[in-house]
Parts: structure tokens; sequence; C-alpha cells
């Protein structure tokens, strides 16, 4: 069986005011979904123990942005 392969992209989100705050990511996806499915993720019970969650959960999400570190085909 012959693999499927798909153009990824390679992305930060990070603190505007703290830019040392980050998570580096990869998706299929489209950027914009991604990202609202971290912030829906951030508020799960079961994601507690996730750091950068708690982290943008106590800051702000207004306070994240994301950016295309590279796109890989």
């Amino acid at each position: 069986m012959e693999a499927t392969y798909t153009t990824g992209i390679i992305y930060k989100i990070y603190d505007i005011e703290d830019p040392a705050q980050y998570y580096i990511g990869s998706t299929i996806q489209k950027l914009e979904k991604r990202y609202m499915e971290h912030k829906s993720a951030s508020k799960k019970v079961d994601n507690k123990n996730n750091k950068f969650y708690e982290y943008a959960k106590r800051v702000g999400w207004n306070r994240m942005k994301i950016d295309i570190k590279g796109i890989i085909n």
C-alpha cells in the first residue's frame, strides 16, 4: 500500500507579552481551526496537566498569537 502525504504546517503559539512562553505544534488542518481546537481543549478537565493550556487560561487567550514556522510537503 502506498503512503498518502499531505502538506503540514509547523506552528508556534506564544504570549505576545512574554514570548518566552510558547507551544510548538504541527498540523495538516487550517491554522485557524487548529488554534480554536487548542482553546477548546484547554477548557477540558482531562487537560489540567497541560502546562501551556493552564498558562494560556491564566493570562488569557487574547494574549496568545499563532505564527507559521514552516511548511512540510
